[in-house]
């Protein structure tokens, strides 16, 4: 949401709203920027007034600064995640590679487990869904929101993939499947942290189901 002067200004003093033809078309550093004389320059007189408009500035800059705050704690974490994914993938790409072309055929076909996940894969799956956990958790703290149902439904797929992830890697089944399985969904958080997971401002409803599940597991 773009800010406007004029829709801040509505939200203030009754007392105030006279001078709105002269701060309406200010931008929002050029309100940062007013003091006293510039306010009176500006046409505003009254002592009280002045201090009034200054307090209101000051609100609706540490408004923004902390929203900016949590905006780039976001913006970090979902760089983290995407990057403990891609580690998973490549870790389990790593090691499909590695095996025998006669043992890839055999794992294919055979209703057989071959062996479980290693315990290094196994610490890298903990390792991103603690970074999930963490994505999720300062989603919650965004300070301005708005109803946006794409962004919504983006949040309830990211719960699903990592919920996802945790049952299928405690799964009783072929280590091939369980692989491809965990690979798939690293791949689609991937693609869910590179478009509209990221926004100036959202509103996210993370259930305490879905927080004690996750807490369970990490």
């Amino acid at each position: 949401m773009q800010f406007t002067a004029k829709c801040w200004l509505r939200g203030l003093d009754p007392t105030l709203q006279q001078y709105s033809t002269e701060l309406e078309h200010l931008s929002f550093d050029q309100l940062t920027e007013l003091d006293h004389n510039k306010l009176e320059l500006l046409g505003v007189r009254k002592l009280g007034h002045i201090e009034m408009i200054l307090e209101a500035i000051h609100q609706l800059q540490t408004f923004f600064e902390a929203e900016k705050m949590l905006q780039n704690q976001v913006h970090t974490s979902l760089e983290n995640f995407k990057s403990s994914c891609e580690t998973v993938m490549r870790a389990l790409a790593s090691k499909h590679q590695a095996l025998p072309e006669n043992k890839k055929k055999f794992k294919k076909k055979t209703q057989i487990k071959i062996s479980s996940i290693s315990p290094a894969i196994t610490r890298l799956i903990d390792n991103l869904l603690a970074k999930g956990k963490m994505v999720l958790s300062i989603m919650d703290k965004i300070l301005a929101s708005y109803a946006n149902s794409e962004v919504h439904l983006a949040r309830d797929k990211f719960v699903s993939l990592l919920l996802s992830v945790i049952s299928t890697s405690q799964q009783n089944m072929f280590v091939c499947t369980l692989e491809d399985a965990v690979m798939s969904y690293c791949r689609d958080l991937c693609q869910i942290c590179s478009e509209d997971i990221y926004r100036s401002s959202f509103k996210y409803q993370f259930s305490q189901s879905d927080q004690s599940r996750l807490d369970a597991h990490i």
